[in-house]
């Protein structure tokens, strides 16, 4: 499987990837209305409802105003006479972009579609059908027992058959106060920045422009100037550019194509595109901003974040204080909370896989071992995967195993944090094993750990996968809940009010200093230096329908 590190690749611990996955039980259609953007112009107001669907093991997201509910529901009204079906609708008195409202509302909505997908004579209607998409999955993902997933958005101005949905007029002077009527749209939610406010409590409210999806130009990699080397992986490199257009930093991740095909990594490759999409609504996840590929390499465009990785601090300090451990681990758990909710297990948490940005704040990069479509607790995986100082003992027992390991990884990593080692190191991986699979958790005494961090390591590095904290349906809940965080405000954490107990030194958004030189030091590959006055064969845009990375692009208009 693939294994490259954004933005730095680690050269120090190798990764393990064998594929044996077990089944699972198939699950059902399923919707959950999970939030409300408000989005405001000059002369309008309005909601757009973020609608999560799942059925046999693929999923993909919808985008709603409301009045094409008020829509939708008219049509159902008219087709089936004497229809018991009720819409939720406004309120009498107050506003109707209200917090409270709008959760209560994505409430009613998921029951509404949930009534209207259990009654077979509604499903069958076509207006349901191109409203829910549910035509339009062409690349579905594949079920959860097989690694080879993608997970696919229903969002932009992008139909599933490839063409381009238009907005009528009509929609154009609506808001979410006036009579139905719009056309139906697939609209895309702004991307927001990190200092957005979202809690995994409530429901995330974003006042912004809309982004209404990929742009009719791609991107091409003479749209960017390549300035250094940030790390290299099995496939490609990593890659500090200035996008010339607005002079604007990333961190753009260049796979050699050839290579992903010869080791049969294509799949996976599509699947780390669609997490990393996916990942624009966590303020601790590294996002995507966009990805194009020519003939040759696909290009992923990411945030580009120059803290330095984890393990560097965590080489250079030997270990934390209590207080900082229990920051960095409460963003890291939020952040796997947040992916086990969307069904994804990430199963490589590491320090080398954890940056620091300009503020001390932590982003989650490298989603390439991530497994998709693991929605409930009990929906499990067998691929033998990730690196061996962080296995959890059902890995290495070549187990089914489901979103606990990454609670295993996040104990691995607090212990080392507070330790300075992964809790059962050794150099002879055998004998690593061995103590991770049989050795009973020891606490180094000449390092002073409360009792509550003593025994959330304990809950997390449980040997049985059943009984480990987090392991149950709660999930990340469970996690948050122990008296470790006790004195931790977990909404000020997701806003990111918190500050962080260390700070990078750092001069400006080209500082270096924090990472690796032995990556920084190499020459920019000639092909990403010659692009822009040279433009050879390999570096002109390919369609994505023309190879086997079709659905690849993703470019929203605020890049094009």
């Amino acid at each position: 499987m693939h294994k490259i590190t954004s933005h730095f690749m680690s050269i120090v611990r190798p990764v393990l990837t064998v594929e044996n996955t077990s089944p699972t039980r198939k699950p059902t259609l399923t919707a959950l209305v999970t939030s409300a953007q408000v989005m405001e112009t000059a002369s309008k107001k309005y909601a757009v409802y973020h609608v999560e669907m799942k059925d046999a093991g693929r999923s993909w997201d919808v985008y709603r105003r409301y009045t094409e509910f008020c829509r939708l529901h008219a049509v159902l009204k008219k087709q089936i006479a004497g229809l018991n079906l009720k819409l939720p609708g406004k309120r009498l008195f107050g506003s109707n972009f209200d917090p409270a409202f709008l959760k209560s509302r994505c409430d009613g909505l998921t029951e509404y579609i949930r009534l209207i997908i259990n009654d077979g004579r509604l499903l069958s209607i076509r207006e349901v059908r191109e409203f829910l998409s549910l035509d339009e999955r062409s690349n579905a993902k594949k079920s959860a027992n097989s690694d080879d997933s993608g997970v696919e958005t229903s969002s932009g101005n992008e139909s599933g058959d490839g063409r381009q949905a238009t907005r009528s007029s009509e929609d154009e002077n609506e808001s979410d106060e006036s009579r139905p009527g719009s056309a139906m749209i697939n609209i895309t939610p702004a991307t927001p920045n990190h200092h957005l406010s979202i809690s995994q409590r409530s429901v995330p409210i974003v006042k912004g422009n809309i982004n209404l999806g990929p742009s009719e130009r791609p991107l091409k990699p003479d749209d960017f100037e390549f300035l250094r080397v940030l790390g290299r992986g099995s496939f490609g490199k990593v890659l500090l550019a200035r996008r010339y257009a607005d002079q604007h930093l990333y961190a753009v991740k260049v796979l050699e194509k050839r290579a992903v095909v010869r080791r049969n990594e294509t799949q996976h490759i599509m699947a780390e595109r669609n997490v990393l999409r996916n990942n624009q609504l966590h303020p601790f996840l590294v996002s995507l901003h966009a990805s194009f590929q020519t003939r040759e390499k696909l290009y992923f465009v990411l945030d580009f974040v120059n803290g330095g990785e984890l393990f560097f601090h965590l080489q250079r300090e030997r270990h934390f204080s209590e207080a900082r451990a229990r920051f960095y681990s409460a963003e890291m758990a939020s952040a796997l909370g947040y992916l086990h909710s969307a069904g994804v297990v990430y199963r490589d948490l590491k320090p080398e896989n954890i940056l620091l940005d300009s503020e001390g704040h932590l982003v989650l990069t490298d989603f390439g071992l991530c497994k998709e479509g693991l929605v409930d607790s009990d929906q499990t995986t067998a691929t033998f995967c990730g690196t061996p100082e962080y296995l959890a003992p059902e890995v290495i027992r070549k187990e089914a195993y489901g979103r606990s390991v990454d609670w295993w990884c996040l104990g691995a990593v607090l212990y080392e944090m507070l330790y300075g080692l992964p809790p059962f190191y050794s150099r002879d991986t055998a004998v690593m094993y061995d103590a991770i699979l049989n050795k009973p958790l020891h606490f180094r005494d000449h390092i002073p750990v409360s009792t509550a961090g003593k025994d959330l390591l304990s809950a997390l590095l449980q040997k049985d996968g059943r009984t480990r904290l987090g392991s149950g349906p709660a999930d990340f809940e469970d996690v948050r809940n122990h008296d470790f965080y006790r004195c931790l405000n977990w909404n000020d954490l997701m806003q990111r009010k918190m500050t962080p107990p260390f700070r990078p030194e750092l001069n400006d958004a080209y500082d270096l200093r924090n990472i690796d030189p032995e990556f920084t030091r190499e020459p920019v590959p000639a092909s990403l230096l010659q692009a822009r006055s040279v433009r050879a064969a390999s570096s002109l845009g390919c369609r994505d329908g023309d190879n086997v990375f079709a659905g690849f692009s993703y470019v929203p208009t605020t890049l094009s």
